[in-house]
């Protein structure tokens, strides 16, 4: 995996922009261009002629000095002698290399590789080396991390993010509508207006719309789509009814588990199945799909647009990850969980919703694996299939903060656990209760 190679990764980054757009949950996929510039555009055009402003025209500053918790590097006992080079990957790393006299450390992220060699290869900034700086120097590890998630931004700019958003986990909506309504007022109306579409066609809705679902021309996908819709529920609702559908002792999940070897695997093969709507699946505002139903019968749905890969939403991915790493036996079964919130999705204040994502255990802290940043299908069946080479790694986000504005809880086949009101499993393990973070291999 090439500019996505994030295995490991330095970094203490916030706010990775990129999942779900104003009220749907995030199942938005990425295909992201190697080229990129630091600084993010901060004013968009849209196409009614108005400009919006972005986060950075706002007084949110996403990158203070709370947010850039580093005390996980300074314990970490930074060795005096290392050196930290950033290099534009489009550069000639290999040039630089041989001007060290030890490597310790490389990592590509982004539109940089980062090298952290011998303290005195003490090489100097020029067209290519954006930051040369101690390890030790925390003030320059800071700024590099602005850099990444400048550049970050800036990729997912480019992407289909925002406008591949699907109406999932509609009722969450309100509780959207009020978050957005308290931070950024004069957004209130905009994620009103979404959320009572979404509420209203979710209204008495048991069954799905087949006039709003994706007709395949293809003759190998002649199975009609389950037409019973998910019942309207609120975020806390949402967490219980999940754990319904994570069923790692199903014979069809743990005969598709062993065929990963390494979580690394199953993650792979979990982005390269594109995301689709509910919506044009199954006519549906909200349909939860079991991972025996999404490995089997999703493949051959007459409504999908992409015939003979799954294909769901961000939910239904994040179940049968979870269903899968628990039967692969590759993550013990309390050390994964299917996690439930509100992410912010791109760059503009309004654009935050609820999401569904996966999140492991491990060394001591939770991390976000989302499979929905990979491929994807668009409501008139257009397709985007990746390849393994433009795909985040599996542990990206145990070195990248993963945009998680509020969460709601989480659950998986034993245990859940909703944080507003403290509710959860009795014999709750003490640190399902711990959110997400990040670490420093430094």
């Amino acid at each position: 995996m090439q500019w996505f190679t994030w295995k490991r990764f330095l970094s203490l980054s916030l706010l990775f922009i990129g999942f779900i757009l104003i009220t749907g949950a995030g199942c938005i996929p990425s295909d992201f261009s190697s080229e990129s510039k630091i600084t993010p555009s901060s004013q968009t055009n849209t196409t009614d002629g108005t400009d919006e402003l972005s986060l950075t025209q706002t007084n949110e500053n996403f990158l203070d000095e709370e947010t850039l918790d580093i005390s996980n590097i300074e314990d970490n006992n930074i060795d005096p002698n290392h050196w930290v080079l950033l290099i534009n990957s489009s550069c000639d790393s290999d040039s630089y290399k041989k001007q060290v006299k030890e490597i310790y450390r490389e990592r590509t992220i982004g539109s940089y590789t980062i090298l952290v060699v011998d303290a005195s290869s003490k090489l100097q900034t020029d067209a290519c080396i954006k930051m040369s700086f101690a390890a030790s120097d925390l003030a320059s590890l800071r700024e590099m991390i602005r850099f990444l998630q400048a550049d970050l931004q800036t990729q997912l700019e480019k992407t289909n993010w925002r406008s591949m958003v699907g109406e999932d986990l509609p009722g969450s909506c309100e509780e959207v509508v009020v978050y957005v309504k308290n931070k950024y007022p004069r957004f209130a109306d905009r994620i009103a207006t979404r959320c009572e579409a979404l509420k209203q066609q979710q209204q008495g809705q048991e069954e799905g719309n087949k006039e709003d679902q994706y007709q395949n021309t293809n003759a190998a996908c002649t199975i009609a789509p389950d037409p019973i819709c998910s019942s309207g529920m609120d975020s806390s609702t949402y967490i219980r009814y999940a754990m319904d559908f994570i069923i790692p002792d199903d014979q069809s999940v743990i005969s598709e588990s062993k065929t990963y070897k390494s979580i690394d695997e199953l993650y792979t093969f979990m982005q390269i199945q594109p995301w689709q709507s509910d919506t044009a699946l199954f006519g549906c505002a909200d349909k939860f799909q079991k991972p025996n139903y999404y490995l089997n019968t999703s493949p051959t749905l007459q409504s999908s647009a992409m015939c003979g890969y799954r294909v769901g939403d961000c939910e239904d991915q994040a179940l049968t990850t979870v269903s899968l790493l628990i039967a692969s036996g590759l993550v013990p079964e309390q050390n994964v969980r299917v996690a439930m919130g509100m992410v912010q999705s791109g760059s503009r204040p309004w654009e935050i919703g609820g999401h569904a994502w996966p999140e492991i255990y491990m060394d001591g802290h939770w991390f976000a694996m989302d499979p929905t940043m990979g491929s994807y299908c668009d409501e008139n069946g257009k397709c985007t299939i990746l390849n393994e080479n433009q795909l985040i790694n599996w542990d990206y986000f145990r070195y990248v903060n993963y945009p998680v504005v509020e969460y709601w809880g989480w659950s998986n086949d034993i245990y859940y656990y909703i944080t507003s009101t403290g509710e959860g499993t009795s014999g709750l393990p003490s640190f399902w209760k711990e959110k997400s973070s990040i670490i420093s291999p430094l």
